[in-house]
């Protein structure tokens, strides 16, 4: 197991790696981009996404906790939604042009 600890590995390349199991833990991936990946099974906690474009992107069984703000899915959405379960079968929703709205699972 190769350990990178605290190194610039900045405009580095990586193609057709095998990075399965790998832990990142106060890393910068500002303008990365990522083509052709899969990124089945994978957990971000605390992570900040600012200005992140997702195209041609699938999700499927996501899970999604925390602040969501000016939130576009297919180029359409509500200014600002923010989310907080209350229950198995409903979340409360926040958005600019409804207020506060019970969606239900």
């Amino acid at each position: 197991m190769a350990e990178f600890i605290d190194q610039d590995l900045s405009d580095s390349r990586f193609r057709g790696v095998n990075l399965a199991g790998s832990h990142f833990q106060l890393a910068q991936f500002g303008d990365v981009e990522f083509r052709f990946c899969e990124f089945g099974g994978t957990r971000f906690h605390i992570v900040e996404m600012y200005g992140v474009k997702m195209r041609g992107v699938e999700l499927q069984d996501v899970e999604i906790s925390g602040d969501i703000g000016n939130l576009k899915v297919n180029g359409v959405g509500p200014s600002r939604i923010s989310t907080r379960a209350i229950s198995p079968d409903c979340a409360i929703v926040r958005d600019g042009y409804f207020g506060w709205l019970c969606w239900h699972r």
